[in-house]
């Protein structure tokens, strides 16, 4: 939808509603302003809650009174502003929620304080207007105490009232002769009586003109009201205190409409749960009203299944699922000073004051798994249920910062997420400590990318038989400012967790494209081949094919001088689209490298079905293989060997010393890489360096 189409449609429903003096043409166009003022405030990086006041008292400026104009307001653009094309690629469904409902809120906000404001500007008018009744004629003040739609009240200085009008019979439900109270006092919640009453004697005493106030009323039948009371001292000419003006306009619409807002603001729309805000907010309030010493527990639950119950039977049911799981959660947790709230998606989340009595955290794990997996019948006679993950974070309650804490908790999630489903774990000093510097590091990746402290270096691989060169292995490294170089896996295992990996991939194989196709014009014959090792990512990226070939062929690289490197964790998923890219391109000439052999399963059925070249040992288990006695070691004695039966070399890499080197070579492995053969170095000097390898 775009922003023309939703001002019509607000227009069109705001029309059939109330009326103001303004042609269609002009009331669409006003409000399309309003939703342009709209889409910019959603989509600052910081919230101006007064420009988003503004728009609510926009609306009271135009015309518009009615509480059930707000509430229309609200529908129409709660249900259009998250389907503007505007949002079509926001990143974050959730945060745009969020940013949504707080403009709704803001908005609602303007709307009343404009309303409230209005109230004032007619007291005004109407204390003017009985000013000059007294002076000249009653006629004009009566005609504003009957016909206004404000409740009006006139009472003496001990609030005894003297008169009232019929909007205020109507506003408290009684009939247009039956006095509403003996006193003004009456009217008003018997909470506030005291106050208000303070509120008048402090007016009549005082040099203060007015004041305002927003109260509750009692109606005849005892209904709770709200209304914004605009209280005024009408003053004989020689300035003696004789009445009090009260002027009345009922909110009560308005009123149930903010708490519906903010509630919304603060839970979860589909579960009711508190959301995320909330919880952060009740854990920072909860430890701070604790005894330094108290322990608080948080739980972080991811639900291992609901993709699975999407996908198979439909959102709606996925929808029941996050229901039921919502009301299991809140009844395991009855008993305990607990608070279950529902961060987004499939996780969840509970606080419990860890009291004497409250349950090991290790049995409520258990029991909210045992409670989880037991299947409910939704629909058609199909069960579903789905277990939980669940990352545990305990901490002292004078020791809580709120963020922090919600963050070890994510990071212990994701640790454990890693062992499987239906796991569970505490936080871990150290490894939350080791996760939280690499998603440090995984944020930090696009700033230093464009930056350019990441680059393509290259490094010379051997022919362990002869120590000729025959290929140049291009790798990513990161001269990070504090921790110095980060090396080719290193830079690949973080970039795996950034929105950059198919970026940086296609990056690095222009570069790397282009800088062998200079040493290749430079040596010609005996210039060796362009070694690329991609991602997992980056192997099964859909353009892949047509990139390589545009750059060899931009470049003039023959094919037969690329090595192309496919991860084995990439070829054995069930897509399959990793396995089409190798295929592809060894169609186009290309020689194909199976990397990580020797550590993941699956690697000799790649090596069987897949017309893989090159076999490159994954650099853990080269070095394992080199200890003496090592089990690792005769098992790779025997794989070099069944490698090399097919037709299939074998390449080492990590050879970084001579006893490593010579126990590969022993070992029959065709290819080596490390630092007994060459550096790293950069794409400026590594034809300098090749032509030194070649003439020496």
């Amino acid at each position: 939808m775009n922003r023309a189409d939703l001002a019509g449609k607000w227009a069109g429903t705001l029309a059939e509603l109330e009326y103001v003096p303004a042609s269609p043409g002009a009331t669409v166009a006003a409000l399309h302003d309003l939703i342009d003022a709209a889409v910019g405030l959603i989509s600052a990086d910081d919230f101006d809650r007064a420009a988003a006041l503004d728009t609510g008292a926009r609306l009271i400026s135009w015309g518009y009174r009615a509480p059930i104009t707000l509430q229309a307001s609200m529908e129409v653009l709660g249900r259009g502003l998250p389907v503007l094309d505007d949002f079509a690629d926001h990143a974050e469904p959730h945060e745009l929620d969020r940013r949504i409902v707080a403009f709704l809120g803001a908005m609602a906000g303007g709307f009343t304080e404009g309303a409230r404001q209005r109230l004032f500007d007619q007291q005004q008018d109407v204390v003017r207007a009985l000013t000059i009744a007294k002076e000249h004629s009653d006629a004009r003040f009566r005609e504003v105490f009957t016909t206004t739609a404000v409740g009006m009240a006139i009472s003496q200085l001990d609030g005894k009232l003297v008169d009232t009008n019929v909007a205020l019979a109507e506003i408290l439900g009684y009939g247009t002769t039956d006095p509403p109270a003996a006193t003004i006092f009456d009217i008003f919640h018997p909470d506030d009586r005291t106050y208000l009453r303070q509120r008048y004697e402090q007016l009549t005493g005082a040099d203060v003109p007015r004041f305002r106030e927003r109260r509750r009323l009692i109606g005849k039948d005892g209904d709770e009201k709200w209304a914004f009371l605009s209280v005024s001292l009408f003053r004989l000419r020689r300035d003696t205190p004789r009445y009090h003006v009260t002027m009345i306009e009922d909110i009560t619409d308005l009123h149930l409409l903010e708490d519906r807002l903010s509630f919304q603001v603060l839970h979860d729309a589909l579960t009711g749960l508190p959301n995320r805000e909330h919880f952060v907010s009740k854990l920072e309030a909860t430890a701070a009203q604790l005894p330094a010493d108290d322990v608080l527990t948080v739980y972080h639950l991811a639900l291992d299944n609901v993709t699975a119950v999407n996908d198979g039977l439909g959102r709606a049911v996925g929808d029941k699922l996050l229901l039921r799981v919502a009301r299991l959660l809140r009844e395991v947790v009855a008993e305990e000073k607990a608070m279950v709230a529902r961060l987004g998606g499939v996780e969840f989340a509970i606080l419990i004051h860890q009291t004497p009595t409250a349950p090991p955290v290790q049995e409520l794990a258990m029991r909210i798994n045992e409670q989880l997996a037991e299947p409910v019948y939704i629909e058609e006679g199909r069960a579903v249920a789905s277990s939980a993950t669940i990352g545990v974070v305990q901490r002292r309650a004078g020791a809580v910062d709120a963020a922090e804490l919600m963050r070890i908790a994510d990071v212990t999630l994701r640790r454990v997420k890693a062992k499987g489903r239906c796991q569970w774990g505490l936080a871990d000093a150290e490894l939350d400590a080791e996760a939280i510097a690499h998603y440090t590091l995984a944020a930090t990746v696009p700033g230093a990318w464009e930056r350019g402290e990441l680059d393509v270096w290259f490094r010379p691989q051997v022919e362990l038989a002869t120590g000729t060169t025959v290929a140049v292995r291009a790798e990513l490294r990161w001269e990070h400012p504090e921790l110095g170089m980060l090396g080719h896996a290193r830079c690949m295992e973080i970039i795996e967790d950034t929105g950059l990996g198919l970026t940086i991939g296609r990056a690095l194989l222009r570069i790397a494209v282009e800088t062998a196709a200079r040493w290749h014009a430079e040596l010609g014959d005996a210039a060796p081949a362009l070694a690329l090792d991609l991602s997992v990512a980056h192997a099964a990226d859909p353009d892949l094919v047509r990139h390589v070939r545009d750059l060899i062929t931009e470049f003039d690289l023959p094919a037969g001088e690329v090595r192309i490197g496919m991860p084995v964790a990439a070829l054995c998923t069930e897509d399959g689209d990793a396995e089409d890219n190798l295929t592809t391109v060894v169609d186009l000439g290309i020689t194909a490298v199976l990397n990580g052999f020797g550590r993941t399963r699956g690697d000799l059925a790649c090596l069987e079905d897949l017309p893989v070249h090159i076999v490159a040992i994954s650099e853990s288990a080269a070095g394992r293989a080199t200890v003496a006695g090592s089990l690792y070691g005769k098992a790779m004695l025997g794989l070099v060997e069944l490698v090399r039966g097919e037709g299939v070399k074998v390449l080492a890499p990590g050879l970084d010393d001579d006893a490593r080197t010579a126990w590969w070579r022993a070992a029959g492995a065709d290819i080596g890489q490390g630092e007994c053969f060459a550096e790293s170095v950069r794409a400026t000097e590594i034809v300098e360096v090749l032509r030194a390898r070649v003439s020496g």
